[in-house]
């Protein structure tokens, strides 16, 4: 069995049958079969390598990061990445009081070539090594929360219309 975080399971699919130097990678996939998504993203951009990407928003003085997914075939809604809930900072320094507040207002991604709105989407995570988590834990979190407790996510878009690939469109270290 994939360590995959808890958020993901129904709509990772793994490339292969192992987990290498601590890297899980895969596709995203809806639970109906389709791979093309709209993406939603709070509507900040910085310009990186030439490349345009989403990137936190402040409002209010907090900072938020948060993609979510849009089935194109069924129009199931699914969290891609919430900053936090996910990752390091998201389990370990959990905010409660800031993770209560409403969620930023998210705007579609269209392709930078094409400006289509559907893309299929691959993800790499970097895990904690389970052992690491463990310790750090001290018994606050159950074992196999550890997935979900992940360092990095890099998150790469193909349009499915032109088929521009943006790689590392999102690349986000979680503690």
């Amino acid at each position: 069995m994939f360590p995959i975080p808890s958020h993901l399971r129904s709509i990772f699919i793994p490339a292969d049958e192992r987990i290498s130097e601590g890297l899980l990678i895969g596709i995203i996939q809806c639970p109906c079969g389709s791979n093309e998504f709209q993406l939603v993203y709070p509507g900040q951009t910085i310009e990186f390598q030439e490349k345009k990407l989403p990137c936190d928003i402040e409002i209010g003085g907090h900072c938020y990061f948060v993609i979510k997914l849009e089935c194109c075939k069924c129009r199931a809604q699914h969290l891609l990445f919430d900053a936090d809930f996910h990752g390091w900072d998201g389990v370990m320094c959990h905010d409660v009081e800031k993770a209560s507040l409403p969620r930023p207002p998210l705007i579609q991604w269209r392709c930078l070539s094409c400006g289509a709105l559907p893309h299929k989407v691959a993800v790499k995570i970097a895990l904690e090594s389970k052992e690491n988590f463990v310790e750090q834990a001290g018994g606050e979190f159950a074992d196999d929360r550890w997935p979900d407790a992940f360092q990095w996510i890099w998150i790469t878009i193909t349009c499915c219309n032109c088929g521009l690939e943006t790689r590392d469109w999102v690349d986000y270290e979680t503690e």
